[in-house]
């Protein structure tokens, strides 16, 4: 849904040419019903946003029946004669549409979430290109700059996470490990090494609006007892626990400074989880951060003693 909207409010110029309507099926009664049931996903999912095209209920469930829908989400494309095409999703959809400049390609593919699973030890060009096909948007690594960085295009990226983000914050977390960064062009996005003082990119509003949400999530009650489990366990158990992302700074990873299979041992009973994760980390010389619309636990820097 998220890419559908995009595609419909960046073809604004296009409408003569296609219209999309969203069917819900006879589980929600009226309108005011279905707002409630859409709340959560267009707060999570959509940016909260609207959606711009028709909303339609198939209050009987004939509609679903006559075109043999069977799964939800399902996009179907009809003619414009009327006839069903068949299966498909915005990328087909936006193949017979007139191409979008670059420029707004790239705008519209750094706010796009992203939803995939990155496992360990994941090489940087096969993250870069997995990231191409998901964002649709030219993404490549400019190799010169890397080389004479000492980073192979094969860098294995220590970074683990499954979730659903924008795609710059993907890139964020994926490129901090390295020292790298991105940059808009002519061609699409391209990936270098950061040069010195200069800062990261500034968080966009997607960034700060999730941001605040995952700040309201650290003030609801979590209770855990966790016993010799690694931090790899302890954050997967808070992410099925609160539905937020947990990740291990990338780039202590990348220094030496965090084992992912590091024993952990704390309990906490009904009580904030922004109190209860300081005690958990505080006793391995670690600490946490919002950004990138994920939870990032680090290692707290040295104190250097005059």
């Amino acid at each position: 849904m998220p890419g559908l909207i995009d595609l419909y409010e960046a073809h604004k110029k296009d409408r003569d040419r296609f219209e999309i309507l969203a069917f819900h099926d006879g589980t929600v009664k009226d309108f005011e019903d279905l707002d409630k049931k859409i709340a959560s996903p267009r707060k999570k999912f959509w940016n909260d946003r609207e959606l711009p095209f028709p909303i339609l209920l198939d209050a009987t469930g004939q509609t679903i029946k006559d075109w043999g829908v069977r799964a939800f989400p399902t996009t179907l494309l009809i003619d414009p004669e009327g006839k069903l095409v068949g299966e498909a999703g915005e990328a087909e959809l936006e193949k017979k549409l007139p191409p979008l400049p670059m420029s707004v390609r790239v705008a519209k593919a750094l706010d796009r979430r992203v939803s995939y699973s990155i496992i360990e030890d994941t090489r940087l060009d096969h993250i870069c290109d997995l990231l191409s096909q998901l964002a649709r948007v030219p993404i490549r690594l400019e190799e010169e700059s890397l080389k004479k960085a000492g980073i192979p295009l094969e860098s294995q990226v220590p970074f683990t996470m499954a979730g659903s983000v924008s795609l710059r914050s993907w890139l964020a977390l994926v490129l901090e490990a390295d020292g790298l960064t991105f940059e808009r062009d002519d061609k699409g996005l391209v990936i270098r090494p950061r040069k010195p003082g200069e800062p990261p990119p500034a968080p966009s509003d997607i960034q700060r609006r999730t941001a605040r949400t995952i700040e309201k999530a650290l003030e609801g009650k979590i209770s855990f007892d966790f016993k010799n489990k690694t931090l790899s366990e302890a954050t997967r158990f808070l992410e099925n626990k609160t539905g937020e992302n947990f990740v291990l700074s990338p780039r202590d990873r990348k220094s030496g400074k965090l084992d992912p299979k590091t024993p952990i041992t704390g309990t906490a009973k009904d009580v904030p989880l922004r109190e209860a994760l300081t005690k958990l980390l505080e006793p391995l010389g670690m600490s946490y951060t919002v950004r990138d619309e994920v939870i990032v636990l680090t290692v707290k820097p040295k104190t250097v003693r005059k």
